[in-house]
């Protein structure tokens, strides 16, 4: 079977689309949302959903973006045949016709009937149809999104039976079992099956399940015998042990308490020691704090008299280097005054040297602009003259018939023709030449004298007299007349082409259009001298010159001082050098006298700064000494002279080392108790006492518990004896268990023996699919790769792959490995099963293999390639077909 085309109509975002697809390989690519999904659903649809379906089914066909019933149809060929299924899906009006070329055509029951016939599926009419039945029909070769990594196993239960013959006539049916070897194998599992469960467990209720516990009991009667006997030695050993507890416990708690209570004592002077230091360390800390007061006041008082000290010798070259720069100052403004009264009288001769300057220059542009505006004037007047004979000549070109050498050779080529037509109509016609007559002669309308001739070109009545009347017709047939048509024709062309162009004739028209010619040539002369005259930029130059000459006059009218001017531009330009000159010198000065003046004020600039700088240093320094005498004066007083100070430190002195003795004395008295050694024994002692009241708890409860027990016997039985019918019933019961587990264990050797036999034959005979698998795993993971299967009531199962000496079951693969097994071991199936659909099956792989990375997917290509050489329509859905451009495949273009 081999789908041929598919045409979708109003199907979701599809509003009119038939893609045609290859019998090999074929590429559909699209973005996202382009609908390559949408598309291959349809032709599912129309191939396994009746036309009638309706509810969610239909109503998720429906199209939101068009009008219009959902409509599919698809073309396809089984066994040479060549069909077409439509399917108009609205519900319960829903239609379906299958045509068979060259054969009858069916519509809905009948046309889905045979449609499921050909398929090879159940028959859906009369039927209801969900989503998951819908989707499992040939999941095995329609593989949607989400479902390329899922395990193929349960996808092939459908086709359980055909896949079976298949392998059956492949080579599988030389290993099938033999009658004898069923009923054998049947009489294994019934003694198997009376014992084990299906996971290998022994059966609840089974003889050897009742040995089993009765063993169990046994053993646990012997358990408890002979513990209650180790319980009853245990009761009276440790009675007699709590009782030695009890004695010695309270022995010792009573020398634990005498020890804690001397330590307590001890604890109370620790404390009084600890108080007592805490007031000497403070009496001591004040004592030293006032002797480093009183020591740090008189070494300010020293530091501030060196520094006061030190200012005084500071301050006396102050004060000369300040007479000094102040007498430098007033003879630097002295310098600086006379330079500006110089730079003042040469900036107001070189003023009006450049005034003088600027005059002349305004006058020499004056004179310059109104030499040249003279001459543009004059080529001006020149072409003037021109463009009144370029006007004149348009005017008498105007006057002309606007005849052009396209309608002169159209004139002569009619009259050509005319000629030629009027030469052939008087070969064809014939002449009549009147000699001799005693009455009128006329032809048509026209009457004839002696002497005169007539041209007949068409049939004619010639009357002579009242007697006599002649037809006559010239010789040519039907040539005269055509000839004669085609003459009217060129004739009329030819008056209608004179008349447009206002002339009578075509030697007419060759005179007008010599004259135009002659007339246009002198025009373009006209002009060619015009444009190289360049009016245009002549007129603009003329108003510059104008403009610049009258704005040059009234710069000298207004720069003027009434002095006489020359009145050539030589002179003026000679004049105007003069006084450049002069400028420049006096440029020249007012530069270098400015230089000296700059000069003169960066000295007295210098000088001032340096003065203030001094002034200011000698305010500061006399500031400060101000300061540190009224502070020195301040800090005096209350220190007394030299012996004052001596007699006071020596003071300090001594109440710092009293009170240092004091603090030594009672640190000692303190170390000798050792405090944070007794405050450990004092939480030792405590920690030991509650130890000891505890042993003597948990020993009262022992000999309580220990009494209890022995209570219980009173000698009312044996435990020895107990111990002993204990191990007797359970060494019997070992014994009948052990029988009963050796032919058990017999039975399940003997299962598993011939459950393995069976294995082996079932793995021969998948082996043809196992190898089909095989061959497609190579195209990807190399010649080393294999795949294994193992056929469970007829269904391939536990599928593994192995490469490079390792083998992997399929729920432990990646996601891209999953993939790709997938895609070999449905490909094998596809290739297997499409003997029963003419030897050809489609395969659908919808965005198949999002996990594969760039190489794998390379390798893929070749097992596609592969898969449609063994005779399968691969029909490949991508996001992104530019991945797969290597495959060779027809390419359909989605979005």
């Amino acid at each position: 079977m081999q789908v041929n085309s598919v045409t979708v109509r109003n199907y979701r975002i599809h509003k009119d689309l038939t893609v045609e697809l290859s019998d090999s390989l074929t590429l559909i690519g699209g973005p996202n949302e382009s609908g390559k999904s949408t598309l291959m659903e349809a032709a599912h649809r129309a191939l396994f959903l009746k036309a009638s379906a309706g509810g969610e089914l239909q109503k998720e066909m429906v199209s939101d973006r068009h009008s219009g019933h959902p409509e599919v149809e698809v073309t396809f060929t089984i066994g040479g045949s060549r069909y077409s299924i439509s399917k108009r899906f609205s519900g319960s009006s829903g239609k379906a016709t299958l045509r068979e070329d060259g054969g009858a055509t069916l519509h809905n029951a009948e046309a889905e009937t045979r449609l499921a016939e050909l398929l090879g599926v159940e028959d859906p009419t009369g039927k209801r149809v969900n989503s998951k039945s819908l989707e499992g029909q040939w999941a095995h070769l329609w593989i949607s999104q989400g479902r390329s990594g899922d395990d193929p196993s349960e996808e092939s239960v459908a086709h359980r039976d055909a896949l079976l013959a298949r392998l059956k006539d492949q080579g599988g049916g030389v290993v099938m079992q033999s009658d004898n070897d069923a009923r054998v194998a049947n009489r294994i599992e019934e003694e198997y099956s009376k014992i084990f469960t299906g996971k290998g467990k022994v059966k609840a209720g089974t003889v050897l399940d009742n040995a089993s516990k009765e063993k169990d009991q046994a053993e646990y009667a012997l358990t408890q015998a002979e513990e209650d006997f180790r319980n009853l030695e245990q009761a009276i050993s440790n009675y007699e042990a709590a009782e030695r507890t009890i004695t010695r416990q309270s022995s010792e708690i009573e020398q634990l308490r005498a020890d804690q209570k001397e330590c307590e004592k001890s604890l109370e002077l620790a404390g009084e020691l600890e108080r007592s230091l805490e007031k000497v360390v403070a009496k001591h800390r004040a004592a030293v704090d006032d002797r480093d007061r009183f020591e740090q006041a008189i070494a300010d008082v020293s530091a501030m008299q060196q520094e006061a000290d030190a200012l005084g010798k500071q301050l006396q070259p102050v004060t000369g280097r300040i007479e000094e720069l102040s007498h430098q100052l007033t003879e630097a403004k002295a310098k600086l005054g006379s330079r500006e009264q110089e730079i003042s009288a040469a900036r107001q001769s070189l003023t009006k040297a450049r005034n003088e300057q600027d005059l002349l220059h305004a006058l020499a542009t004056a004179l310059d602009c109104e030499a040249r505006l003279a001459d543009l004037v004059s080529r001006q007047k020149e072409i003037v003259s021109i463009e009144t004979k370029i006007t004149e000549s348009r005017d008498r070109l105007s006057g002309l018939q606007k005849v052009s050498r396209q309608d002169l050779a159209a004139l002569q080529k009619l009259e050509a023709s005319r000629s030629e037509l009027t030469g052939i109509l008087r070969a064809l016609a014939t002449g009549i030449e009147v000699t001799k007559a005693n009455g009128a002669v006329t032809i048509g309308d026209e009457t004839l004298g002696k002497g005169d001739k007539h041209v007949i070109d068409s049939e004619t009545v010639l009357k002579a007299g009242d007697d006599f009347e002649f037809r006559i017709t010239p010789g040519g047939g039907t040539r005269i007349a055509e000839t004669r048509q085609q003459l009217s024709e060129v004739e009329d062309r030819r008056d209608s082409l004179l008349q447009s162009i206002g002339v009578t004739s075509a030697d007419e028209a060759q005179l007008v259009l010599q004259e135009r010619e002659t007339i246009e040539n002198q025009l373009r002369e006209y002009q060619t001298d015009w444009n190289a005259r360049r009016p245009e930029e002549l007129k603009a130059a003329i108003e510059d010159l104008s403009h610049r000459a009258k704005t040059a006059r009234a710069e000298v009218e207004r720069k003027s001082t009434g002095d006489s001017l020359p009145e050539t531009v030589a002179e003026t330009r000679e004049l105007l050098e003069a006084r450049k000159a002069e400028s420049t010198q006096l440029s020249d000065q007012v530069e270098t006298l400015g230089i000296e003046q700059n000069s003169a004020i960066q000295v007295a600039d210098q000088t001032e700064r340096k003065l203030l700088a001094e002034q200011q240093g000698a305010k500061e320094v006399e500031n400060r000494l101000l300061e540190l005498k009224a502070q020195i004066k301040i800090k005096e007083e209350p220190l007394g002279n030299s012996e004052k100070q001596a007699e006071r430190l020596r003071s300090l002195t001594e109440a710092c080392d009293v009170s240092a003795s004091e603090v030594a004395s009672v640190k000692e008295q303190l170390d000798q108790l050792q405090p944070s050694a007794l405050l450990a024994d004092r939480d030792r002692y405590s920690r030991a006492l509650q130890q000891c009241d505890e042993q003597i708890k948990q020993a009262l409860q022992q000999r309580a518990v220990a009494s209890n027990e022995l209570s219980k016997s009173k000698g009312s039985f044996d435990p020895a004896s107990q111990v002993a019918v204990a191990k007797a019933n359970a060494e019997n019961a070992t014994q009948r268990y052990q029988r009963l587990e050796r032919r058990a264990a017999a039975i399940q050797l003997l299962h598993q023996r011939f459950t393995e036999e069976q294995q082996r034959l079932s793995e021969r005979f998948s082996q043809p699919l196992a190898e089909k698998a095989s061959g497609y795993l190579q195209q990807v993971f190399g010649s080393t790769a294999r795949a294994t299967v193992t056929m469970t009531d007829g269904v391939p199962g536990g599928w593994t792959i192995s490469r490079e000496g390792e083998t992997f079951e399929f729920d432990k693969l990646s996601g891209g490995t999953k993939e790709q097994l997938a895609a070999a071991i449905r490909l094998a199936i596809a290739e297997i099963l499409a003997a029963d659909h003419g030897g050809k099956l489609p395969i659908v792989f919808d965005d198949a293999f999002t996990y594969s990375d760039p190489d794998r997917t390379r390798n893929l290509q070749r097992m596609l390639d592969h898969a449609a050489r063994q005779g399968l329509q691969v029909i490949l859905l991508t996001c992104d077909p530019a991945e797969y451009v290597g495959l060779g495949a027809r390419t359909v273009s989605l979005g």
